[in-house]
């Protein structure tokens, strides 16, 4: 009688036990996720004027040299408005590390057309109508590299329609983007041609 009431006892507590391990996987597993960190909007000053961009991503690749980035502008920024202020800039920084950017900086150095230095990257206005191409930009960077960095940006570029550059436009100011390590499938491309020589 002893041994049955012992093994009625232990094969309860047992019971208890399987119970209570397996209520934290019920709970864990109908938690909300974490909300993704969305840089906020941006300005830039353009020749004087207040040119507005929606919040940017970085895309950051570490060859073990240097610092890949790529700042755009995510894809649903023309989805929700064909007409958007967008970026695309490929840069380089020599930095050993991603939580070296708030210290790092960049100078874009181009030219308007013709040569192997043309390209796509840049400022788009108005649903990529005009391209603004990096001349001489200098570029330093702040923030959080595991949350918003913000660009600083300062320079000149050439103002672009339909591959022929109009004018020389002064930029200042910041954009705001999200760190992004994995991966940027998810950037905006550029509707405009490559530039012609």
């Amino acid at each position: 009688m002893w041994a049955f009431m012992l093994f009625a006892i232990h094969g309860c507590g047992r019971s208890d036990e399987s119970t209570i391990a397996e209520q934290p996987a019920t709970q864990s597993a109908t938690e909300p996720a974490s909300p993704t960190t969305v840089a906020p909007s941006s300005t830039l000053i353009i020749d004087g004027k207040p040119v507005a961009f929606p919040g940017s991503s970085l895309g950051v690749t570490d060859t073990g040299e240097a610092l890949t980035l790529l700042l755009y502008s995510p894809e649903f920024a023309l989805q929700d408005d064909p007409t958007a202020n967008t970026v695309l800039l490929n840069m380089t920084v020599e930095a050993d590390a991603p939580s070296d950017l708030p210290t790092a900086s960049v100078r874009l150095v181009g030219t308007a057309a013709g040569n192997e230095n043309d390209t796509p990257n840049g400022l788009f206005l108005n649903g990529s109508a005009t391209q603004l191409l990096p001349l001489d930009v200098q570029v330093t960077f702040s923030g959080d590299p595991n949350g918003v960095i913000v660009a600083h940006l300062s320079g000149k570029f050439a103002a672009m329609t339909n591959g022929t550059a109009e004018r020389t436009v002064t930029v200042t100011g910041t954009l705001a983007a999200t760190v992004d390590r994995e991966g940027t499938s998810d950037a905006a491309p550029p509707t405009t041609v490559p530039l012609e020589p």
